[in-house]
């Protein structure tokens, strides 16, 4: 058979984890009903990471296949994690069709780590390499991501703190760069988050030539990795501005334990959108140059008169349910 080796080039806030929580849900059918290998047990550390197969945020099994993408990594030890692989599978690279990953980092760690992935490219005789990648709209991505990082990685900033150091763009500009200049053919699938966010395993499906029916399991209607509330996001900033491993807990226990809320998204003022504006509108533009006219990025002009900045978003009164004082308490007294 050909064997093809697929990479969801993952980034914050555009829907990895829904998608790598199905792919961990379905492994078994995948492999054993279309040779799409969707590995999850590291072949060196024999690691397994079961929070996706949970519905739970993840970074999906990215894991797997960092460790023959680190700098300097040898031919030997690449064909000896494809040989164990293999091995810990029961099979013989011959009988798959597809090696499959998702990984949120990539989009950023990529491009350092092409020419590692070029020598396994070589190695495993990849007869197709696919990326696929979900493009989202900065200013809105932005936002988005901001919550993110207060909830899981210790931001403490306002809205315009965020945006003043916000930089995917530039990053993506080095993904496309990197996908360019690739000296093994690859076949880019790009698709605009915000367009197709209401039918992303339709496209994971279409990406890996997949049925849209079949034996496959059904996960969770819960949204997975959710946004914070307005009061969830002050709570949080606070605690991360003095303890941020309260913070850290306090975060997990209210997106796993109340999935069912609706997050929020903080607005900025329009002069610093304004400031976003010129500061990426050139390299929106060259962008657009290079993606497809269905995944082309936007920018929105301020309305007349303004958004509440964030000095207005944080309501003095913060109004918390019991729910989510449970979620902090039991953060506080180490109860998982």
């Amino acid at each position: 058979m050909t064997l093809r080796l697929q990479l969801h080039v993952g980034h914050g806030k555009t829907g990895s984890s829904y998608l790598q929580s199905w792919l961990a849900a379905n492994a078994a059918v995948l492999l054993n009903q279309h040779q799409l290998l969707y590995p999850q047990i590291c072949p060196f550390t024999r690691v397994r990471d079961r929070r996706a197969e949970q519905s739970q945020f993840s970074m999906g099994n990215g894991f797997v296949l960092n460790p023959v993408l680190q700098d300097g990594v040898s031919w030997r030890r690449q064909q000896r994690w494809w040989r164990r692989l293999c091995q810990q599978q029961f099979l013989q690279p011959q009988q798959l069709t597809s090696l499959v990953f998702s990984h949120e980092p990539w989009a950023r760690q990529l491009p350092s780590q092409w020419p590692q992935l070029m020598q396994l490219v070589a190695l495993m005789e990849v007869q197709a390499l696919d990326c696929w990648l979900l493009v989202r709209d900065p200013l809105d991505h932005a936002l988005s991501v901001y919550g993110q990082m207060v909830k899981r990685h210790g931001f403490s900033g306002s809205v315009e703190d965020w945006l003043g150091i916000y930089d995917f763009p530039e990053v993506l500009m080095r993904f496309l760069d990197a996908v360019e200049a690739s000296s093994h053919a690859v076949c880019l699938r790009v698709d605009h988050y915000g367009s197709r966010r209401q039918e992303l395993l339709r496209c994971l499906k279409q990406w890996l030539v997949l049925p849209a029916d079949g034996d496959w399991t059904a996960i969770s209607d819960d949204r997975v990795n959710r946004s914070l509330t307005a009061a969830e996001l002050t709570l949080m900033r606070w605690l991360n501005a003095r303890d941020p491993d309260l913070a850290l807990r306090t975060g997990e226990h209210l997106i796993q334990r109340l999935p069912q809320l609706r997050g929020a998204v903080q607005p900025p003022s329009v002069p610093v959108i304004e400031r976003f504006l010129q500061r990426w509108q050139g390299t929106v533009d060259r962008l657009n140059q290079r993606l497809p006219s269905h995944a082309q990025l936007r920018l929105p002009r301020p309305e007349t008169g303004g958004l509440p900045g964030d000095d207005a978003f944080a309501d003095p009164a913060l109004t918390l349910t019991r729910e989510q004082l449970d979620c902090l308490l039991d953060a506080a007294q180490g109860v998982r």
